[in-house]
């Protein structure tokens, strides 16, 4: 085999495996919006209003999660990570109830120290979706 057919024939293999990796690992994805009130005329469709630049350390936050497709877990763990030293640090972990079947979780939240953060939110051991926030 030659130099150059080698090199292909590796490019192919790891695009394929790139590939089947995604699939994989894929799953469902979830959105959030961060804020700090939250209307809950509609209870299936909790509104939070988007939170405009930073956020106030030691004010409470809420996380409107939301998926694609119904759920039936009784809750989502919440993991938050702080940026120390240029990586994330894992400082807390908690589960918030959800009503199955669901689609929208509120999840309030209240950071006291300043920097950046990661939140990220689980169902069935699966990450769902994260967030970055700036704490001021």
């Amino acid at each position: 085999m030659t130099r150059r057919r080698a090199g292909l024939w590796l490019l192919a293999v790891a695009l394929a495996a790139l590939v089947l990796g995604a699939a994989c690992l894929g799953g469902e994805r979830g959105e959030i919006t961060v804020g700090y009130a939250v209307e809950t005329r509609l209870a299936e469709q909790p509104i939070v209003e988007p939170l405009e630049g930073p956020a106030e350390a030691g004010r409470e936050l809420f996380l409107r999660l939301e998926v694609p497709e119904l759920r039936e877990e009784t809750f989502v763990l919440v993991r938050g990570s702080r940026r120390l030293s240029g990586s994330f640090q894992q400082l807390f972990e908690f589960e918030q109830a959800a009503a199955p079947p669901w689609r929208v979780v509120v999840i309030p939240l209240s950071l006291s120290r300043q920097g950046e953060w990661l939140i990220s939110v689980f169902a069935s051991s699966r990450k769902l979706t994260d967030v970055e926030l700036d704490v001021e």
